[in-house]
């Protein structure tokens, strides 16, 4: 990805919250060496070379391959035999941006629909491969923010169901739309079917739902479980819920910025293709 003179405040701001270059790096499409170049010198000094873009018979093939089930490998292999040479890295960068592309599609139009857009996670936190516990976040999607947490070990669909009342009254009294994205996490999961307790709740209450269905949202809150049960096991704490309250959620947000700052910059120049 070509930086921008522009993008040198957001590297900026990126690492006064606490990001690594390495991540830096991931979320600008560059490598950790150019991110260090523009946080030394203050500037984006625009490389000569310039970057070359897939075909688009290429991408259409990638992404089709990638559809029937074909792994980063194979489809470098099965392009092979068709006589097109690509890189992993290509191949898996547009993959990424077709991703990103058609969650930033999604969101919009669930943006332009509903007045209010709420994101409930689930992580599941495994601890010591023996203590299972439930990190619930209710996220804000309209502000990007985390708008309430809690970690229990026997969450249960009722307790769901109570934290969701008491922060839907005002806006469901206020007349707004609402959508409420749900992630297939237990307890909220249902066993049959797309209904249970949770959903019929919402019904009645007259909001809308959706199970979260795009392969990357479920693969970034894996990721940021992964990162939080990390976290957790190197410093060990005595009170695990007491933790996951302060520093877990904080590890959350973090890679929620991250996550949406990249989900940001397809917006404005993603190119398909691209080194």
């Amino acid at each position: 990805m070509k930086l921008k003179p522009e993008d040198v405040e957001r590297i900026k701001r990126l690492r006064a919250c606490g990001l690594k270059v390495s991540e830096i790096a991931k979320i600008m499409g560059v490598s950790e060496r150019r991110i260090f170049q523009v946080l030394k010198a203050g500037k984006v000094e625009i490389p000569g070379r310039k970057k070359k873009k897939l075909p688009k018979e290429a991408v259409e093939t990638i992404l089709e391959l990638k559809k029937r089930g074909f792994g980063i490998t194979s489809i470098k292999r099965e392009l092979e035999r068709r006589g097109i040479v690509v890189s992993r890295y290509k191949i898996w960068n547009t993959i990424r941006e077709h991703e990103m592309r058609t969650l930033q599609e999604h969101l919009k139009r669930s943006f332009s629909k509903y007045d209010r857009v709420f994101l409930i996670a689930i992580l599941s936190i495994v601890v010591r491969r023996r203590c299972r516990y439930k990190f619930l976040v209710v996220t804000n999607m309209n502000e990007c923010s985390a708008y309430f947490w809690t970690v229990k070990r026997g969450l249960t669909i009722d307790d769901v169901i109570s934290i969701m009342d008491g922060i839907l009254a005002d806006e469901i009294q206020q007349g707004f739309s609402i959508l409420v994205y749900l992630s297939k996490v237990p307890p909220i999961a249902p066993t049959k079917g797309c209904e249970n307790k949770l959903t019929k709740h919402l019904t009645r209450l007259g909001v809308a739902y959706a199970w979260i269905e795009h392969p990357l949202v479920k693969k970034t809150q894996r990721r940021i479980a992964r990162k939080i049960r990390e976290e957790l096991e190197k410093e060990n704490p005595k009170n695990i819920e007491e933790w996951i309250n302060s520093i877990g959620i904080n590890i959350f947000k973090r890679e929620c910025f991250s996550f949406i700052s990249e989900l940001s910059r397809w917006d404005k120049d993603g190119d398909t293709g691209q080194d």
